[in-house]
């Protein structure tokens, strides 16, 4: 799924795919490989590259905690995706560092 959109030059297929490597998330671990694909994430969008990063990292995190965390910065950051994710899970973002978590009290309450 992230290859095709990587193949195509989309800077967030590419950050979302040097991810997958970067972790071993169906495909074999490659660090090198993970840092070239970032580069060239980066280089395409430089503007949404930390959003889509965080972002990507919230999607792929071990635990719920974790993901929340990245999502959270993402969203900081300006990624819509992300406050989606927030939203999906019963978070509410007011956008002016009022993170709050309703239904996961033991959630952070701040970005990483």
């Amino acid at each position: 799924m992230f290859g095709k959109a990587a193949e195509q030059g989309y800077a967030e297929g590419e950050i979302c795919l040097g991810l997958t490597y970067a972790k071993g998330r169906g495909v074999v671990q490659d660090a090198e490989q993970a840092q070239r694909l970032y580069a060239k994430g980066k280089a395409a969008d430089k503007d949404g590259y930390e959003a889509s990063y965080a972002n990507t990292q919230g999607d792929l995190a071990e635990d719920e905690a974790q993901a929340v965390k990245w999502w959270i910065k993402a969203a900081r950051l300006g990624s819509d995706g992300a406050r989606s994710s927030l939203r999906l899970r019963g978070l509410r973002w007011s956008g002016e560092g009022q993170d709050t978590a309703p239904e996961h009290p033991q959630t952070p309450q701040t970005g990483a």
